[in-house]
């Protein structure tokens, strides 16, 4: 019986110790930067020169983020942001197809 009682106590407070660390591992209310200081840190990072045409958040993935698309005269561009510490997480840039209308 006493086997099974320091089992059990063994159980529960590992199970305690992960749910704690899981909750600690939740960001904390408020602690993302918001997709205003997201969507400036885009337009910094090409230089000022484009135009926010789509904003998207993805909050409850592993690595909440913040997805901004821009254009400017001849590209297109996404930019991913960090959402808890503003780094720029991903880039990509393409070539504008314009289309005549002749």
């Amino acid at each position: 019986m006493k086997k099974f009682f320091k089992t059990a106590m063994v159980c529960a407070l590992l199970m305690l110790a992960v749910s704690v660390f899981a909750f600690a591992a939740q960001p904390a209310h408020g602690s993302y930067i918001g997709q205003e200081k997201a969507v400036q840190i885009a337009i910094e990072y090409l230089g000022g020169n484009a135009t926010v045409v789509e904003v998207e958040q993805e909050l409850n993935k592993r690595v909440p983020k913040y997805e901004i698309k821009l254009i400017d005269a001849d590209y297109k561009y996404e930019v991913e942001v960090h959402a808890q510490t503003g780094e720029v997480i991903d880039f990509e840039k393409k070539k504008l197809k314009i289309k005549n209308v002749n």
